[in-house]
This record gives structure tokens, sequence and C-alpha cells, in this order.
């Protein structure tokens, strides 16, 4: 799987270098676009990019917008698309990280499961013990 990645990364960074190098720079963009994306909206992503509609930007500018959508930390893979690029317009595509959906806990003998999910994941705490409880014993865990 790590291989697979590697290797579709490679491939696309190829894929990028070759077209960015047949568009002359600096490009004047008329749009900035993301695809890919389904949990994030596009508009807190766009925050993260330095540059808008009618800016003049040069390849270094594509390249820091990526690193910088990257490092919000919700995706995977971040690269701009070269063939938009020649029409003025910016999309960056994007592969968000999975989303954990369900946590199951087996193998627990000695304590109940509730005591097990006081892991501390967060600095803020989010909610009280008291109202997890009352969560959990609504759903009939005990």
């Amino acid at each position: 799987m790590r291989r697979a990645s590697l290797g579709l990364a490679v491939i696309i960074l190829l894929t990028v270098s070759i077209t960015a190098a047949s568009v002359e720079y600096p490009v004047v963009i008329r749009e900035v676009a993301v695809a890919g994306n389904e949990e994030i909206r596009t508009r807190e992503i766009l925050e993260a990019v330095p540059f808008g509609a009618s800016d003049e930007i040069e390849e270094a500018d594509l390249r820091s917008a990526v690193q910088a959508i990257h490092d919000l930390g919700w995706f995977g893979e971040v690269y701009w698309d070269p063939d938009a690029l020649t029409e003025g317009r910016v999309v960056f595509v994007v592969e968000e990280n999975p989303v954990i959906e369900r946590i199951v806990i087996t193998g627990n003998d000695h304590r109940q499961s509730h005591y097990l999910l006081g892991v501390k994941i967060y600095d803020v705490r989010l909610m009280s013990t008291l109202r997890i409880k009352q969560i959990l014993w609504g759903e009939e865990i005990r």
C-alpha cells in the first residue's frame, strides 16, 4: 500500500513538473478552486491559499499553497491540476484523510468500556465525564 502511494505520488509529481514547465510564469489567475473534498468545506481550504483571482503568481506560489493546504492536516495528497493552469485556473486536487466513524473495544474483561473511553485525546475538554456516562447509559452501554 505504501509503495503504491509512493509510486502514485512520483507519477503525479512528474506530470505536474512536465506540464508546469510548459506554462509561462507569471500566470494571471482567473479562478481558484478545489476538487476532491467531501467533508472539508472549500472555503476552509481556500483560506490557506495566499492568492486569489486576478493575482499574478509564480510556480513557487503554487508550491507554497499546496504545502499550506497539506499543513492543515486534513489531506494525505494535495496537488494542483496542471491542465487547468494553462486556462488561468488553479484547481487544487485533494485527497482527504480517512474519518474515524466508530471505535470498537474488544478483549476488555477487567474494566467497564466507558472507563476505557476516558483516554485523553484533546487538551481541551470536549464534555464532562458525567455527560459521557449519561450518553453511554442512554445507549444502554454499561
